[in-house]
């Protein structure tokens, strides 16, 4: 079970933690200025409302593999940690060899990914769900449509159930993503191999329109199971 709290209303946080939820995720900018919110009634906000991601297990779930990008590991390992999550994180070495010398799948052919504007929240999402060649550019042509649509905020998405994650989140980063967290209680159910394909990685872009001409600066957040 998730949750999110507006980083605006402290009270609603607390009231949340108290719960039994534990945070996994900043997601930065998420909500427009003209959200309604308790104490603001009648007014915009100063800011687009940033939200914490809290997540609350509702049993025992699997240990699956993460192939954690190796600069985020130790924040990773904190991260489940105090979700209360067990993991079973892959040697950089293991993520290596089973991404190939290219760093890209062997097995799987062609990437999967979706993208959207979400007009009603003013941001954008770009979901991978499988790695192939040509993923890269793709996540790149992408976002630039999404920036071109002046969404204030992008998020981006991807597996950190699969190996090629632990070598192509360096090079998303390289586009400007940074990283904000993991968003566990999308699929919980580890493949034959061991890993959790709902496990993913979220980015965020804020202020496109200042940003459309000088080429669209990322934050990037992974998120996972």
């Amino acid at each position: 079970m998730y949750a999110e709290a507006i980083t605006l209303h402290p009270f609603s946080q607390r009231a949340i933690i108290k719960h039994g939820f534990r945070e996994s995720a900043v997601l930065l900018s998420r909500f427009p200025r003209h959200i309604r919110v308790r104490g603001f009634t009648g007014r915009e906000l100063p800011q687009r409302e940033t939200v914490f991601y809290l997540y609350m297990p509702l049993r025992v779930e699997p240990c699956g593999v993460v192939f954690a990008p190796g600069h985020h590991r130790p924040l990773l390992e904190r991260i489940y940690g105090n979700l209360g999550l067990k993991r079973e994180f892959a040697p950089a070495e293991a993520a290596g060899q089973e991404a190939g010398t290219s760093g890209l799948p062997q097995e799987i052919p062609h990437f999967s990914l979706t993208a959207q504007a979400v007009s009603a929240l003013d941001i954008g999402t770009i979901e991978v769900t499988n790695y192939g060649p040509g993923i890269e550019q793709e996540v790149k042509n992408k976002l630039r449509d999404l920036c071109h649509k002046e969404v204030a905020t992008v998020y981006l998405y991807f597996p950190l159930g699969d190996p090629q994650t632990a070598v192509l989140c360096r090079r998303f980063e390289e586009f400007g993503f940074f990283f904000s967290g993991i968003l566990p209680g999308r699929v919980n159910q580890p493949d034959k191999k061991g890993r959790l394909p709902g496990t993913c990685c979220v980015c965020n872009i804020s202020t496109v329109r200042r940003l459309i001409r000088i080429g669209c600066r990322f934050t990037a957040t992974l998120a996972g199971n």
